[in-house]
């Protein structure tokens, strides 16, 4: 149901349509990567080379905003959900069950094989869903010893410990965005936590991703930043939570699919 109670604005973009932004973008950029982009990895072009790498270029520049939002989004539902233990087990949940159709959908990187058969276990690169649920944790971490911890200088410490920790076993995972996601995570809580306007949270972010992840993600501001120059704090109509969880593993499970049908 749509929050009556919700301060209203002239222009308000929701947390509601940030997702449905974030969903989109995200599957725009999966249709270049796990199909397009098979092109380039087995030489059977679906057009003109030039043209589909144009593509694929564009397709992959609107998905840069996906990720920013969804840290944004995480950062924000870090202080509104009802429980933040429920939460980090759900996210860690999900890095199960999307695993494999991550595979499936980009093991043939791997591989060099576009049968979703031959991808069902890659070990070599995790999905995001991993990322996320590592920076949820510094973050949680992060925010007991910020209630705790006696000393500030103490309480720096341990969540620099906490950051390189999580950090660290997001590279040896080889997680999607792997370290520079969870900096970006951690980075998007400080600004939580700091009060800073939400377009500032969002160059923080995606300067992270930039600088630290590739020059390519730079991307997202054109879309993200705008958006987040009208988001004020309002949810919106408020959709089934699973919708959002269960779309990830879903449509990349018949995005490999769709790819193999049409490579067959």
């Amino acid at each position: 149901m749509e929050n009556t109670a919700e301060k209203k604005y002239r222009f308000d973009v929701t947390s509601s349509a940030l997702k449905w932004v974030a969903i989109i973008t995200m599957l725009i950029d999966h249709i270049g990567a796990a199909i397009l982009e098979w092109s380039f990895v087995s030489g059977d072009y679906l057009m003109d080379s030039t043209a589909l790498g144009v593509l694929d270029t564009v397709l992959r520049a609107i998905g840069r905003t996906a990720f920013p939002i969804f840290i944004f989004l995480m950062a924000e539902g870090f202080y509104y959900t009802r429980s933040r233990t429920n939460y980090l087990l759900r996210m860690l949940a999900f890095c199960m069950v999307s695993e494999i159709p991550f595979d499936m959908a980009f093991g043939y990187y791997h591989t060099n094989e576009s049968d979703i058969r031959q991808n069902l276990f890659v070990p070599d690169y995790q999905n995001v869903f991993f990322t996320l649920t590592l920076g949820l944790f510094a973050i949680w971490v992060m925010n007991l010893f910020y209630e705790r911890m006696p000393s500030v200088i103490m309480e720096i410490v341990l969540d620099v410990a906490v950051l390189c920790g999580a950090g660290y076993l997001a590279h040896f995972l080889k997680t999607d965005y792997g370290a520079s996601g969870v900096i970006a995570i951690v980075a998007a809580h400080m600004a939580k936590r700091f009060k800073l306007k939400p377009v500032l949270s969002g160059v923080i972010i995606i300067l992270i991703l930039t600088l630290t992840s590739s020059v390519f993600e730079i991307a997202a501001a054109v879309i993200a930043l705008p958006l987040l120059v009208f988001y004020h704090g309002n949810r919106g109509y408020r959709f089934n939570k699973w919708i959002f969880y269960v779309f990830y593993p879903a449509h990349l499970f018949l995005l490999a699919l769709i790819r193999t049908v049409i490579f067959a």
